[in-house]
């Protein structure tokens, strides 16, 4: 739907202008970070918000997730979009997305062996066949871990969605594996690659 009053986060004209060589400077990536940390909420419980923008997901601090160190904050993902409300609602926290996904896949090959997670083809057509683009038999307990466990905040602006880059060399999100010399990704590649390994053959265990 449409935002509608109180549902922004961070107003498009709250960002100073860019320039496009630029982009925002350190000192304004850390004002918009510093509110995406203190408005961080569980999905269910966070302001709708439309149009492009950045988003950040949390860990909560009561939760651990294998093989991943999450910053003091909880930091583990960022990513830019030009529709934040159907990246977070209608991809990342929808049950039957990973494939759609590289987040839930990523945190489902994490928990594969947590939350006893089989990968599957995510769909019947030949595209949807590609072991890379595996979703996970029992999607349910993965968005319902990822509704308990973690945190997400939106700051919304045209201009935010081209930032991801930057956000993620300045904050290192142990779930973005592109960007900076993620120590995690060489086991997340490894975890992945078992999980597309077992997806042709996951329908029949």
């Amino acid at each position: 739907r449409p935002s509608r009053p109180g549902d922004v986060l961070h107003r498009p004209q709250d960002v100073p202008a860019l320039s496009p060589d630029t982009g925002l400077s350190r000192e304004e990536r850390a004002r918009v970070y510093g509110e995406l940390v203190r408005t961080r909420s569980r999905i269910d419980g966070m302001r709708r918000v439309g149009g492009p923008g950045l988003y950040a997901v949390f860990l909560d601090p009561a939760v651990a997730l294998p093989d991943v160190t999450a910053a003091e904050d909880g930091l583990l993902y960022v990513g830019g979009t030009d529709s934040l409300e159907e990246e977070l609602l209608d991809v990342h926290f929808k049950t039957g997305k990973s494939g759609l996904s590289v987040l839930r896949r990523t945190l489902g090959a994490l928990l594969k062996h947590e939350l006893d997670l089989t990968a599957i083809p995510r769909g019947n057509s030949v595209k949807d066949k590609d072991p890379a683009l595996f979703k996970f038999r029992q999607e349910g307990m993965l968005s319902q871990w990822m509704a308990r466990s973690l945190r997400v905040a939106a700051a919304v602006g045209s201009d935010l969605q081209d930032e991801e880059t930057r956000f993620v060399a300045d904050y290192h999100p142990p779930l973005n594996r592109e960007g900076w010399k993620n120590p995690t990704t060489p086991r997340i590649d490894a975890l992945l690659e078992a999980c597309r390994v077992e997806a042709p053959t996951g329908m029949k265990a």
